[in-house]
């Protein structure tokens, strides 16, 4: 296996720059954006791998060139072999491993500049754990880079006193006034609660739903909704919430993200949890051959002073056999503070349910202790029309098939399922728009009148529409299909059905932008849908 890379977690210092692993950080991102942007190895050609606006061109769109410095990011020479440009896997099964080679060799580029620079050769990509630390870690702030660290020494390779190059002028955060931070309730890690990668019709499971080579035209997975997309949301925003796209944050718009060093502090944590999610939690990656092969085109990134690495998801897909692990994956204190499960929570959760439903301890314990696999999704109800999100509060009816629901009831009362309760999914399906500058909290059947935020028993969850501008570009390579997400509203539903309310005969959905949509920037959402999922 050769040299082992651990990464950490960034440990925030306020700004004054004590995590040698930030230091050198800035070292490398400084490196990087001193070559052309046709060069492979510079951060603006990497930038342009994930996605950009330089060749490719959007009236509601802000290009490279309209981005306010710091950092000053050029828009030539465009390389005369662009192939490995806009190659970024979303809304698809594909999106955590091409992300994972996307992250490998982005560190190894770094680590070759770092190490050139007179630093570590055992450095390793940090992460930014939001779970735990949601305010931004200050050394991203700063548009200043210190000249002397705190033991005294001087900043490396003689930046001290330069522009900072991990400070991003165009992120501005959840109040649009470039503090930035992960609100309460913003996020979740609730995907790590998915049992299978893949999911079904009803639902993107925790890895995606399965597509070929794909940009946002399939079944959103758990990892990727949230905390993925609601993240980049959040952190890029809009300055002032003016809703101008002239005025988005980078991180909010896939072809202009990865411009902005915190993509990558982000994105580590990303593939931490789809680590976690395999090593701690025991879940397996797909066997399908589509998967482990992966799509054509190839994924294939460039790598330092070499041929382009080309790759497959089976080859990335176990991180014990690759050059990094985490500190977290070495230390479960690490994970239990963030809030993530621990391999016991599904059996307890599951007999908690069991017994919430109405069934004997002894009988509770009996049955099986861990979710099986989803066996098959049967559509309970739809809207029978689209609906348009603007400015505050959205409402949707979904009329429930009545015998459907009558199997559903049967099975949550405990007369017809053998082994464990069915599961419900709330699909919101060909999601469009010009503007991904929100997050959409959804509810079902909250009182009227009753205030969203009081009542957080009845959220099914939130939605970031990270893409959106491309998921509903009709000339694009999918045709405008736009996102579509799932979520689990098996706990709602259960409190309807003993409540007796769930043989209503509908379901009223509630879709509400974390903060008011500007004029004209509508959000359509093609249908809402609920599926029954058996075991």
């Amino acid at each position: 296996m050769g040299q082992q890379y651990t990464r950490n977690d960034i440990s925030d210092s306020g700004g004054n720059f004590s995590d040698p692993n930030v230091v050198w950080y800035a070292v490398g991102v400084h490196a990087m954006m001193q070559r052309s942007l046709s060069d492979p190895a510079s951060w603006w050609y990497f930038a342009a791998i994930h996605g950009q606006w330089v060749t490719q061109t959007d009236p509601t769109s802000r290009s490279w060139a309209q981005v306010n410095p710091p950092p000053d990011v050029p828009t030539s020479p465009v390389p005369s072999d662009t192939s490995l440009w806009d190659q970024c896997q979303h809304g698809t099964w594909y999106f955590v491993p091409w992300h994972r080679g996307y992250l490998m060799a982005l560190e190894a580029q770094l680590r070759q500049d770092i190490v050139a620079a007179g630093g570590p050769a055992t450095w390793a990509l940090p992460y930014w754990n939001y779970f735990q630390n949601p305010q931004m870690p200050g050394d991203f702030a700063a548009t200043t880079l210190p000249a002397t660290l705190p033991d005294g020494s001087p900043f490396p390779a003689g930046l001290g006193g330069q522009t900072n190059p991990l400070y991003v002028t165009d992120r501005y955060g959840p109040d649009g006034d470039g503090n930035i931070y992960i609100p309460q309730g913003g996020i979740s890690a609730d995907c790590l609660n998915d049992s299978t990668y893949t999911g079904t019709s009803a639902n993107g499971g925790f890895g995606g739903g399965i597509t070929t080579f794909s940009h946002f035209s399939g079944l959103t997975g758990g990892l990727e909704s949230n905390p993925h997309n609601n993240v980049h949301v959040i952190v890029g925003s809009t300055k002032n919430n003016s809703g101008d796209y002239t005025e988005e944050g980078l991180m909010i718009d896939p072809n202009l993200a990865a411009l902005d060093p915190i993509f990558y502090m982000h994105h580590c944590l990303i593939d931490l949890l789809w680590a976690y999610w395999n090593v701690a939690l025991g879940r397996s990656n797909p066997s399908d051959p589509a998967w482990v092969n992966g799509p054509t085109p190839e994924f294939a990134m460039p790598w330092p002073q070499s041929q382009p690495w080309k790759y497959t998801p089976g080859d990335v897909g176990n991180i014990q056999v690759l050059n990094y692990t985490y500190d977290m994956l070495q230390n479960t204190a690490l994970a239990a503070a963030s809030g993530f499960p621990s391999p016991k929570a599904q059996p307890v959760a599951l007999a908690a349910r069991l017994a919430h439903l109405g069934a004997p301890a002894l009988e509770a314990a009996a049955r099986p202790q861990i979710v099986a696999p989803p066996r098959a999704a049967e559509l309970l109800g739809a809207s029978t029309s689209s609906l348009i999100v603007n400015g505050g509060v959205s409402r949707a009816s979904v009329k429930l098939d009545s015998t459907v629901n009558k199997k559903l009831m049967s099975s949550l009362s405990l007369e017809s399922t053998p082994d464990q309760p069915d599961q419900v999914f709330l699909k919101l399906e060909g999601i469009t728009g010009t503007r991904g500058a929100t997050v959409l909290d959804v509810f079902v059947n909250l009182p009227a009148g009753a205030n969203p935020a009081e009542n957080p028993q009845q959220k099914a969850g939130s939605v970031g529409l990270f893409g959106l501008k491309q998921a509903s570009d009709k000339n694009g390579k999918h045709g405008g299909s736009g996102l579509t997400f799932s979520l689990d509203i098996t706990s709602i539903v259960d409190d309807l059905h003993l409540g007796k309310t769930l043989d209503a005969g509908s379901l009223d959905v509630l879709l509400v932008p974390y903060r008011p949509l500007p004029a004209g920037t509508d959000i359509k959402v093609g249908r809402v849908s609920v599926y029954r999922v058996t075991h």
